[in-house]
């Protein structure tokens, strides 16, 4: 379940739950990962509910003690103590417009690729958004996402440069010409949000 929540003074407070199954080449793998984000956007409950959806959520709910709770917890943790706005009803399925295609890539894993087999609309936009982690003793570079058409294979690339001691520095590749690098997160062990 994806959960967001709208805050009277302005605050967004984001729960998103990923839940998905995904399939390889080779394999097929089911992830459950759930994490609150603050958003300090101030925003009506309209288009509160709209950027739930763009980022594949739904306004928050608490249905139990628990979740208040870890809500609680979580709120107090940003030193936020103003009222918020709870959904009134739990959503346990999450829908998209029909003008997004949305592909959950949720397992963590050691593999170093994958193919996904999927033909692909025309599109006029793409949006990657990726959950990473490198192992902190390696340096150099590495595609971390890449997408080729049958006419060109550099079409587009997200490429991360490793140095140990230095932050993770991420560019593009567009059609085949290279962005700058630009520092992203610490080049540490744990998961970076891309």
């Amino acid at each position: 379940m994806q959960r967001i929540l709208f805050c009277s003074l302005g605050l967004l407070v984001c729960f998103h739950s990923y839940k998905a199954a995904f399939l390889l080449e080779t394999i097929t793998q089911v992830c459950d990962v759930s994490y609150y984000a603050y958003v300090p956007d101030s925003l009506q409950w309209n288009r509160a509910g709209e950027m739930c959806k763009q980022r594949t959520g739904a306004l928050a709910t608490v249905s139990n003690a628990e979740e208040n709770q870890e809500l609680t917890k979580f709120l107090k943790s940003l030193n936020i103590s103003q009222s918020v706005w709870i959904a009134k009803k739990v959503i346990t399925r999450i829908t998209t417009s029909s003008k997004t295609l949305i592909l959950n890539f949720t397992g963590r894993s050691n593999r170093t690729h994958a193919r996904l087999r999927y033909s692909f609309p025309s599109m006029g936009s793409l949006t990657v958004c990726t959950l990473l982690r490198f192992n902190p003793h390696c340096s150099g570079h590495s595609t971390v996402f890449s997408y080729s058409i049958p006419s060109y294979i550099n079409e587009f690339q997200l490429r991360a440069n490793l140095n140990q001691g230095k932050p993770v520095q991420l560019a593009l590749l567009v059609h085949g010409i290279h962005g700058p690098y630009h520092d992203a997160f610490n080049y540490d062990d744990s998961w970076h949000s891309a």
